[in-house]
């Protein structure tokens, strides 16, 4: 049974996360996509367990995950990327992996290019809120073209492997974040 101090503090964590990421996106620096182009940060997404899906916010809520911050510049080949989320997770053994991914223009489902970075997996402190922060200069072997670009932290449940993410399906349901935007590639 939790008490209504754990609410308390659960509401004033969201608050906090709310709070950071409307501040992030207001000091956000302009990337090189056209004015056109919406940076489109997805909402903070609840994870609730799988027997509890069509309960309140609360006791079933294993996790909070958003994105706070993304920034994408691209020149002559290079994609610069600069995010931030923040994820809260009352598990034990929960393991995260950031992701760039470059997606089909016709399609933005198919993913044309990944480069997910296995070799640094990271945890955080069950029930406390952590903010984790990305950055990498990519060169994605594909042809020139405008395209759907996104930041993904992918989560992995106790027990699970990284290689689990080859499997596209898989990898769908283990999306927990996500930063969209559009780069060109010339």
């Amino acid at each position: 049974m939790f008490s209504s101090t754990t609410y308390k503090v659960a509401g004033l964590g969201l608050l906090g996360v709310l709070s950071y990421t409307i501040s992030a996106l207001a000091l956000a620096r302009p990337s090189a996509v056209p004015d056109d182009v919406p940076l489109k940060v997805e909402p903070v997404r609840q994870v609730m367990r799988p027997a509890e899906q069509g309960a309140v916010p609360g006791p079933g809520v294993v996790g909070t995950y958003g994105m706070n911050r993304l920034s994408m510049e691209s020149s002559r080949g290079l994609v610069t990327v600069d995010a931030a989320a923040t994820l809260w997770d009352r598990r034990d053994g929960m393991r995260f992996v950031w992701s760039f991914r470059v997606l089909d223009p016709e399609d933005d489902r198919e993913v044309v290019f990944e480069d997910r970075y296995d070799g640094q997996v990271f945890s955080i402190t069950p029930g406390q809120s952590s903010t984790m922060t990305f950055a990498d200069i990519i060169s994605p072997d594909i042809p020139k073209g405008r395209y759907p670009a996104e930041v993904v932290i992918y989560g992995l449940e106790p027990g699970e492997e990284v290689s689990g993410l080859d499997d596209s399906k898989k990898a769908r349901s283990s999306i927990l974040a996500t930063g969209k935007s559009h780069v060109v590639i010339d």
